[in-house]
């Protein structure tokens, strides 16, 4: 290959290398972010922090999968050239995003009353002030953000991550200084700045009304896509509300490392499918066959494999001297870390699912994931011995690989089918 080809193969990928380089940088200045705060904060708190974060992943279908339904159609429907479609299905999208910040109001008001009611701590209570900016920007964001992916305006919205990522630098340094308050100051700073940075530069910005079939369709499309996210959502923080209930709010604080190993590494998968998204959509509404998704079934697959199993290597063996040398109130939680890293290399399979999504066929996966929700919750009590946050980790892990070998294998079906559903 000439320097002129690799030169060419760099140009047609200038917005997708951005992207990517920005989403990595972000998940490290927040793993950043998340150290300095844990080096600050004492376990306790932390635990206090994460209880009540927990209630961001259980609302997350408010929007009953419009957002869904957009980041496919968007890219289906401009590879078709149908350019008014995709214009109003962002419109009836956009429309929903206040909705749901409307409704994220109301959820506030009710975790207030509910804190004042059962008479919690005033850290509690501020800490559920800082979870409003999550409730209320965070659904408009997420309108915003499926336009740039869906429409692979993967450059641009790398150049805002940088932004907001170089500027989420100096909020991580509120807890040196702030303690838990700085935390919460962080974290309630973190969703309006995401939004304010988006709402000026939105690729396709909602203009005029839309049709009641516009909404229905992407809630036809996108509600079985977000029943399949929002329970894997549930399943992420099942070991974390399994160790709140059975050891209580420090046993939790010390989890904290496994959090952000679990958080950090996910992260990366998720942003190689906002890219494999839009890419797999457009393949399949061009070439209308299954089969034509099995080269990215290989290729969104050794991707992964390529990224995500080195990082969690290195990962595994730097735990237990940054955590000893940095962090000395957790090392508690060292070992459930360490185990967690193992369940991070499971998310290698999250390339090659995006294949469910595009050809919506996402009932099975669905089963898959209730079945390990139920498995997180009920299998503990036939543990041998006492509860530990170890005995949790290995039966993440465990379920994490039954996930990774049933999905793979169903999506390696699928993308042998001679079929096409629009």
């Amino acid at each position: 290959m000439t320097l002129k080809n690799i030169k060419s193969k760099i140009d047609a990928y200038q917005g997708e290398l951005l992207y990517t380089s920005a989403s990595l940088f972000r998940p490290m200045v927040a793993l950043m972010g998340s150290l300095i705060a844990t080096a600050f904060i004492p376990p306790v708190e932390m635990g206090i922090f994460q209880a009540v974060f927990l209630v961001l992943p259980y609302l997350a279908f408010l929007h009953f999968g419009v957002f869904n339904g957009l980041a496919r159609n968007v890219a289906f429907y401009k590879a078709q050239g149908d350019m008014e479609k995709v214009q109003r299905m962002v419109n009836a999208s956009a429309r929903v995003s206040k909705g749901v910040a409307f409704a994220g109001i109301l959820a506030f008001l009710v975790m207030l009353s509910l804190g004042f009611y059962y008479e919690k701590s005033w850290l509690y209570l501020l800490t559920i002030g800082a979870v409003f900016s999550a409730l209320f920007f965070g659904p408009m964001t997420l309108h915003i953000d499926t336009t740039f992916r869906s429409g692979q305006e993967f450059k641009q919205l790398g150049k805002i991550i940088y932004k907001e990522s170089t500027l989420d630098i100096v909020n991580n340094t509120l807890p040196i200084f702030l303690g838990y308050y700085g935390k919460l100051i962080r974290e309630f700073l973190r969703p309006v700045i995401a939004f304010f940075f988006r709402v000026r530069q939105q690729p396709i910005p909602p203009k005029g009304g839309f049709q009641k079939s516009d909404l229905q369709n992407l809630a036809q499309v996108g509600f079985p896509l977000l029943i399949g996210s929002y329970f894997f959502g549930v399943f992420n923080v099942a070991d974390q509300s399994l160790i709140l209930k059975d050891l209580g709010e420090e046993a939790l604080g010390f989890y904290t490392i496994s959090k952000l190993v679990l958080t950090t590494f996910f992260i990366i998968p998720a942003t190689l499918v906002t890219m494999y998204y839009p890419k797999a959509s457009a393949i399949y509404g061009r070439l209308k066959n299954n089969r034509e998704l099995r080269p990215f079934f290989w290729k969104s697959l050794g991707g992964n494999i390529l990224l995500i199993i080195p990082l969690c290597l290195i990962g595994y063996f730097l735990t237990e001297p940054v955590v000893h040398f940095f962090l000395p109130k957790y090392v508690p939680g060292i070992e459930a870390a360490k185990i967690s890293f193992f369940t991070c290399m499971t998310y290698v399979y999250m390339g090659p699912s995006v294949i469910m999504a595009v050809v919506r066929r996402n009932v099975f996966y669905i089963i898959v994931i209730l079945f390990s929700i139920a498995a997180m919750w009920l299998l503990p009590a036939f543990l041998p011995g006492t509860i530990s946050l170890e005995k949790i980790a290995w039966l993440r892990c465990a379920i994490g690989v039954c996930i990774l070998t049933v999905t793979l294998l169903y999506c390696f079906y699928l993308s042998g089918q001679d079929t096409f559903d629009e």
